[in-house]
């Protein structure tokens, strides 16, 4: 999180590889937002980053803040 946007991506620690990203920069989400940091903007992207996580089959997610 930035003062103006939100990321998040989904992780594979031992593969080292990103396997879902979504944030207020990106169009399919920046689409339809008044502003890009707050609650609303927050929810959008968890949203889309949960379709996209359901998409490549990923049902359970560990969060880490760092």
């Amino acid at each position: 999180r930035s003062n103006k946007h939100i990321y998040a991506q989904i992780i594979d620690d031992i593969a080292s590889v990103t396997l879902a990203s979504a944030s207020t920069r990106g169009k399919v989400v920046r689409d339809g937002l008044k502003k890009t940091g707050n609650a609303a903007a927050a929810k959008i992207v968890g949203t889309e980053i949960a379709k996209q996580a359901i998409g490549v089959g990923i049902k359970c997610v560990k969060f880490d803040r760092n």
